[in-house]
């Protein structure tokens, strides 16, 4: 477990999303990725929670908005648990 990091070093990830510019493949390999780490599936294993942030312009119109309908159905077929979206 590491500490709050004040000296400038590297940032942590968000529980037990992809560390900051390590998501390159996009944001299907990346939900992938995290409902098949076994830390999920445990109780007590530190936190457990995904935080995606997406460019508002990439999920804007017609074309966007089926994108996220794609990642959201993905998502429950992964059946890891709640989709909560902020825009």
């Amino acid at each position: 477990m590491h500490g709050a990091v004040t000296d400038g070093g590297e940032y942590l990830s968000e529980g037990v999303s992809p560390s900051h510019g390590m998501d390159i493949k996009g944001p299907t390999i990346s939900l992938k990725s995290m409902a098949r780490a076994h830390c999920i599936a445990r109780v007590g294993c530190g936190p457990q929670f995904i935080n995606m942030k997406m460019a508002l312009m990439n999920e804007a119109g017609e074309e966007g908005t089926q994108r996220l309908m794609k990642l959201i159905r993905n998502w429950s077929v992964l059946n890891y648990g709640t989709f909560n979206s902020i825009f």
